[in-house]
């Protein structure tokens, strides 16, 4: 809160860098408040920000041989731990037309998510809002699901042998359930 500017700064990042994120706001947002506006520097941020786009991993954007991806179950390793990473037990792949459909497999059924293969796809399986780029690499197939109303993303991969991996960017406090990272209401 800055009442001295009649301000208040929401920043929502998965970024661990949080002191140079503040150092930034203090030393480029903050002096901002006292100047004077610039429409045409206005129109030139506003152009930025149209065209800002999230970094996508390099990768195919299907198999060598996509029947072999298709619809089989990547049992996620460490699901029956004590902690698992998340709530996903199984991950799926589902061609789609052109592209491929992302499931992860919870207690609860399906979050089925369209894949972006050269971008990020947004969608919103059972009302939980994700962003997601994929496709496949050495590894076989890696994905980023972004939980666009957190700051967290979840990384998947499944391997040729059937076995998927999960891992956090940065890992969510409290609970790992995939279906509780969204805005309550």
């Amino acid at each position: 809160m800055l009442p001295e500017h009649d301000a208040v700064l929401a920043v929502t990042t998965e970024s661990t860098a949080t002191q140079d994120l503040l150092q930034a706001v203090w030393s480029l947002l903050l002096p901002a408040f006292d100047r004077e506006t610039d429409a045409a520097a206005d129109v030139r941020l506003a152009s930025r920000l149209a065209s800002a786009r999230l970094a996508t991993p390099a990768l195919a954007p299907h198999p060598r041989d996509p029947a072999s991806w298709s619809d089989v179950v990547f049992s996620v390793a460490d699901a029956d731990a004590a902690q698992p990473t998340s709530s996903v037990r199984e991950v799926r792949l589902r061609p789609d037309g052109e592209g491929w459909v992302l499931v992860l497999v919870d207690a609860l059924g399906e979050l089925a998510c369209p894949v972006g293969a050269d971008g990020w796809t947004v969608s919103e399986p059972e009302g939980v809002p994700v962003g997601v780029t994929g496709g496949w690499g050495d590894a076989g197939f890696e994905a980023e699901v972004a939980f666009i109303e957190t700051p967290h993303t979840l990384r998947v991969v499944c391997a040729p042998s059937g076995a998927a991996t999960t891992s956090w960017v940065t890992e969510p406090l409290g609970s790992h359930d995939v279906r509780s990272l969204r805005r309550l209401g």
